[in-house]
């Protein structure tokens, strides 16, 4: 196993927070002992990492290095570069020449993604499906500071769908699209009635990718809210404000539910609030 290989891999163990930094960093030194042993064999093997997290980081590894023509060097300067990883990667050198690896530190995935805690946040290899065999986009539904979601129509299933996909200006940073792989990943997991479910992921004809969910139509709980409170400025029956404000409070407590169904599975949010439900 090329040494480059490793420090790439372990520079996304780190990315994902599957494991801290000195246990990879020793990882990397175990690895090269071990007649270059892969990386991620050592890990799991030493219990840091289990079998559906590495296969996931064996998926991003692959899109990463399919980003760079399957050059090593170049994808593992890149990461370092967009990732903000910089430190990191001197740290696993520094392993690698024999020099004490320093202390660890926590490299949290952005807010607005779910964060995974759990080995239950694995990512399986992207498809190979383009975006125009099977949708085709219509309009913007919403933007978010990584990525958009569209309204689109699913040729297949003839109904119309919300696909999310990176912004342009964030699209070819292999960071970036390791955290949205993840998010799809993660998303598609959880299934309860609270949670939007995932249909597909994919790539479209750039190769970047995108996943495809159900299309929610309704208002958001923040446009409720202020819709009750703006009806308190009218004079209006008291029983059908209890009535109303009875609507609201099943509706929280559904929001309760399908969140702790999330915390069992592992699974954070990390930018809920009424206009995201």
């Amino acid at each position: 196993m090329n040494p480059d290989r490793n420090l790439l891999y372990g520079l996304l163990v780190r990315l994902l927070d599957f494991a801290p930094r000195a246990e990879v960093c020793s990882a990397l030194r175990a690895a090269l002992d071990a007649d270059e042993r892969p990386l991620g064999e050592q890990l799991r093997t030493s219990g840091q990492i289990d079998a559906r997290q590495q296969a996931a980081l064996d998926a991003i590894e692959r899109e990463v290095l399919a980003l760079h023509g399957g050059e090593a060097p170049r994808s593992l300067a890149e990461l370092a570069r967009s990732g903000g990883l910089a430190e990191e990667l001197a740290s696993m050198r520094r392993s690698l020449s024999g020099a004490p690896p320093e202390a660890n530190a926590t490299l949290p995935l952005p807010s607005g993604t779910l964060a995974s805690q759990s080995s239950d946040a694995a990512i399986s290899a992207e498809p190979e499906s383009a975006l125009g065999e099977r949708f085709r986009i219509l309009r913007t539904h919403a933007k978010g500071g990584l990525g958009e979601v569209f309204v689109a129509h699913d040729h297949e299933l003839r109904r119309e769908v919300a696909l999310k996909q990176l912004h342009d200006r964030h699209a070819d940073a292999p960071v970036n699209r390791a955290r949205f792989l993840l998010e799809a990943e993660v998303t598609g997991g959880l299934e309860h009635p609270g949670i939007v479910p995932v249909y597909s992921l994919g790539r479209n004809a750039a190769g970047r990718p995108f996943y495809a969910m159900r299309f929610i139509r309704g208002d958001s709980l923040k446009e409720a809210i202020d819709r009750f409170h703006h009806a308190d400025a009218t004079e209006r029956d008291p029983s059908e404000r209890v009535l109303e404000l009875r609507k609201l409070l099943r509706r929280f407590i559904d929001v309760c539910n399908a969140i702790e169904y999330a915390h069992s599975r592992g699974v954070i949010h990390r930018d809920l609030k009424p206009d995201n439900i």
